[in-house]
């Protein structure tokens, strides 16, 4: 069947706020089929040219309805009801790709989202055997920072290093500033979807299709290099031989990769262990390359000591691969039960002080190393213990006190620079309260760092910190990244944190569902162990210097 007359139309406003369009015609032809024992039915292939006659007559007449379904009509009789989208699913039909062969599967044959082995809420949808999300899964889910250009129809997706530029209706797309062939992006609902794989890759997951579960899989990616630690720590006692053993490479290739003139290294040294080298080729970009070998693009300037903004490189240039880096731990100490000395504080000037805690009733080793500002696991390593481990009353435990000095900020409005593995979170322990202050705004609020091991897992304290945080973010929360001054123990420290709730809560009576992030200087996140670096600019920026 196909539409040779327009004739007329109108649109028709159905329950679910979106619009039936019936198109009244005065010729049309229709070929039937009819065989044996079937009924009478339209051919496929020209019901479908129906569909895509009025998609064309919606793009024409009516471009920003939200259109569901069509009816057509002649000489009173409806010879035709299709909807467009599936049950209960609608878009703008300005919004959808240019293809007339386009498909999206009913509501209740959606495929389901999984990332890391949890179903999230997605609403996806299928189009051109494509699947699509709506952006804010992007923004929830992935922990990415996300900008809306309703002028332009621009989706822009920041994570680390990574920008993701997506046009809607636009067949490809912009990643770090190369441009990708992609599937288009659409509005659905009033809401950008984007297509779930690309995005997905471009953030460096694993991403999957279980035809049978109709099931959509992501996974974070275990082997990606920490962009936080490309370098292997030299600890007491290792050499060049022993690390060549325990990463299976040669003392050549180790003193290659680190330029180094002889075999002598020492404690805390920072060595690039070298897993492969790839030669630049012309239209590379770092991304690429990254990707390609499964690291991140953080780990990778950092290894290649590329200090340059853009992170330029050149054809012919060849690039050192790093390896996970490992930890050797002596058989001693995994077998000893008995305390071990924590290794000294690496940056100058911090003290560390040991006393004995005589174990009370009632007392555990979460709440021992909060009385005492101590890492929870630093506790555990400093005594011999797990976390299963039961103490008993009268029982001697050993916790460190750290003493970490003041250091000077660059003006009274900006914050201190320390380091969260080796400063920060001892002057801003587990269990403490802070007031923070938004470096841009101004306004205040306070939080209690909850949780959290690679960076500050903190709460509002009252509900009307959480208000206060939701109005600095623009009347709702969000993964997007702020500088921030943190006032504890009259200090002022530079930091960045979000403001989206998310996991776990320990404050019941805030009206906030969750935790947010705190980061401070080479903090990382806790699902990959990557340094973060729209948290790091914002601590530049509350520290009012380069973090270099």
């Amino acid at each position: 069947m196909n539409i040779s007359n327009e004739g007329q139309m109108k649109l028709l406003q159905l329950e679910d706020g979106s619009y039936c369009l019936d198109i009244l015609i005065t010729a049309y032809n229709m070929e039937l089929a009819e065989e044996p024992g079937e009924g009478r039915h339209s051919s496929p292939a020209n019901a479908g040219s129906v569909i895509d006659k009025a998609r064309q007559l919606l793009l024409r007449h009516y471009p920003n309805y939200s259109v569901s379904r069509i009816r057509i009509f002649s000489g009173g009789i409806a010879i035709l009801a299709a909807s467009l989208f599936g049950s209960g699913e609608h878009t703008a039909a300005s919004s959808l790709p240019s293809s007339t062969s386009q498909t999206i599967v009913a509501s209740a044959a959606a495929p389901a989202v999984y990332l890391n082995g949890k179903q999230l809420d997605a609403q996806a949808v299928i189009m051109n055997n494509s699947v699509y999300v709506p952006i804010r899964i992007i923004s929830e889910s992935l922990q990415a920072a996300v900008d809306w250009n309703p002028v332009t129809r621009t989706v822009v997706i920041r994570r680390d290093t990574d920008t993701i530029t997506i046009q809607i209706g636009t067949p490809a797309a912009v990643v770090n500033g190369q441009t990708i062939s992609t599937p288009s992006a659409f509005l659905y609902q009033g809401t950008a979807m984007v297509p779930l794989r690309f995005v997905g890759e471009a953030l460096g997951l694993e991403v999957s299709w279980d035809s049978a579960g109709r099931r959509a899989i992501l996974q974070t990616r275990t082997d990606l290099l920490s962009a936080s630690s490309p370098f292997h720590i030299v600890g007491e006692g290792e050499s060049l031989w022993k690390l060549s053993q325990l990463y299976n490479t040669s003392i050549a290739a180790l003193r290659q990769a680190n330029h180094l003139a002889d075999d002598l290294i020492r404690p805390g040294q920072q060595l690039v262990i070298p897993r492969d080298y790839h030669t630049v080729s012309s239209g590379e970009s770092l991304w690429m390359i990254a990707r390609n070998y499964g690291v991140s693009v953080n780990a990778l300037t950092m290894a290649n000591r590329i200090t340059s903004d853009s992170g330029t490189i050149s054809p012919g240039e060849q690039l050192v691969i790093p390896a996970v880096p490992k930890t050797i731990t002596p058989a001693a100490v995994q077998a000893s039960p008995t305390p071990q000395a924590l290794p000294p504080a690496p940056s100058a000037g911090i003290t560390v002080t040991y006393r004995n805690h005589t174990v009370q009733a009632g007392d555990n080793l979460w709440n021992i190393s909060q009385q005492y500002g101590m890492p929870f696991l630093d506790l555990l390593k400093l005594n011999g213990m797990t976390d299963n481990t039961v103490l008993r009353v009268g029982q001697t435990v050993r916790v460190a006190v750290y003493d970490v000095p003041v250091k000077q900020a660059v003006s009274p409005r900006h914050g201190e620079v320390l380091d969260w593995w080796t400063e920060a979170r001892y002057v801003f322990p587990t269990g403490k309260t802070a007031t923070i202050t938004d470096f841009r705004t101004g306004r205040s609020f306070q939080v209690k760092h909850t949780m959290g091991g690679n960076h500050a897992d903190s709460e509002p304290l009252t509900a009307r910190d959480a208000q206060v945080m939701k109005e600095i973010w623009g009347g709702s929360y969000s993964w997007t990244p702020r500088a921030i001054i943190i006032e504890v123990d009259g200090r002022r420290l530079a930091a960045a944190m979000h403001s989206f709730p998310h996991g776990d809560a320990t404050i019941k009576d805030n009206n906030y569902n969750g935790h947010f992030c705190i980061h401070f200087l080479n903090s990382q996140r806790h699902s990959d162990g990557m340094i973060q670096d729209s948290m790091q600019k914002q601590v530049a920026i509350a520290a009012g210097r380069s973090l270099g």
